[in-house]
């Protein structure tokens, strides 16, 4: 084998190696008293009454999410419990997909946000998918035992991305597979939350203007 083809490999397999290697290439998760809790300071000028209108109605509008409720909502603080589907992997015969439930609090003061996402939680598409129609049916509610639970396994955050106690066949290092696609999805809430405090060019134009006028009166 030639030089040139001996350093083509070593290049292939060093390119391998760091694709493989990627999934595992996450920062340390932040523990608060033992739970994982990701947060996100977001500096804006925008005022208080304007911050919570911001991002309730980002919850309301671009959030997206499969099932969602507003379990707080006040004039500094907006707290929900969320449901994502999370997709991890797509083939024509098969998908590995979570559904990824948490709770987002975003409290706010004096043009800072304080963004959270905490008490996260997966269950299986499956799981989630038999669950739903396991509820619609009054008797079951009724007779509900605690065994019923195992029907439907529920894993932490804590369980997953620091235990690594998920796993398929199918699909090798499953556990940091899907905390990669999870942490994706929390820094993309944190970015589109930053984006919806962020002023536009106009709204700022009025901002001037109206300090202007104000300037103008005195």
């Amino acid at each position: 084998m030639s030089r040139k083809s001996i350093i083509s490999v070593v290049v292939l397999m060093v390119l391998f190696t760091s694709n493989q290697m990627s999934i595992c290439a996450i920062d340390s998760i932040p523990l608060v008293n033992g739970k994982i809790v990701f947060k996100e300071y977001i500096k804006t000028n925008v005022g208080q009454k304007d911050i919570h209108d911001k991002l309730y109605s980002y919850i309301n509008n671009d959030l997206q999410p499969v099932e969602g409720n507003v379990l707080i909502n006040e004039p500094n603080k907006i707290v929900c419990n969320i449901t994502d589907y999370i997709v991890i992997n797509q083939h024509i015969m098969q998908t590995f997909a979570m559904y990824m439930n948490y709770i987002l609090s975003l409290e706010f003061n004096d043009g800072l946000c304080l963004a959270k996402v905490r008490d996260i939680k997966f269950m299986e598409k499956e799981s989630f998918e038999k669950q739903k129609e396991w509820d619609e049916n009054p008797n079951n509610i009724m007779n509900y035992t605690k065994s019923d639970s195992i029907l439907f396994p529920v894993y932490t955050a804590e369980q997953i991305f620091l235990n690594k106690d998920y796993s398929l066949t199918f699909y090798k290092r499953a556990s940091q597979r899907i905390t990669k696609y999870a942490i994706y999805r929390i820094e993309e809430i944190f970015e589109e939350a930053n984006d919806a405090l962020t002023l536009t060019e106009k709204e700022l134009d009025l901002i001037k203007r109206k300090i202007e006028r104000e300037r103008n009166k005195k």
